[in-house]
């Protein structure tokens, strides 16, 4: 049986609610997860996520307390101090969930830094037979 589990994660860069919502008509998604203050942009679409990822330095305490109020939600609090991205551990968490396409808003814009490494991961991806995908 192939695996064809797909994960949606929403990152805080720049991002356009329209491409989130055509991406979720479009397409079914086994795996929402949502990055720092992504959670506030699926929170503006009434779109619950599967994963909270992050050190939270994005996203405001009330919002966060919400989600950790709802046992289906997955919260993942990371150290600020860390070697990865947040953005690369919730990639890691989308594969160790068994996704094999991932699918990625709100990775660009913002610091170049840290989409100069989003790019770099899609490679790294590609490498493991996960297909991946920036959107924006």
């Amino acid at each position: 049986m192939i695996n064809n589990m797909k994960a949606l994660i929403i990152a805080g860069g720049d991002f356009s609610p329209e491409v989130a919502m055509k991406t979720l008509e479009e397409d079914s998604f086994d795996r929402i997860i949502a990055i720092d203050n992504g959670l506030s942009y699926l929170h503006d679409l009434k779109i619950t996520p599967t994963h909270i990822v992050g050190d939270f330095d994005t996203v405001s305490k009330e919002l966060l307390k919400e989600y950790h109020e709802d046992s289906k939600v997955k919260i993942v609090t990371l150290c600020p101090e860390k070697d990865a991205t947040d953005t690369e551990v919730a990639v890691d968490l989308a594969i160790e969930e068994g996704c094999k396409s991932i699918f990625i808003l709100g990775a660009t814009g913002g610091r170049f830094d840290h989409t100069l490494g989003n790019l770099h991961m899609l490679y790294k991806l590609l490498c493991q037979g996960i297909r991946a995908y920036l959107l924006d």
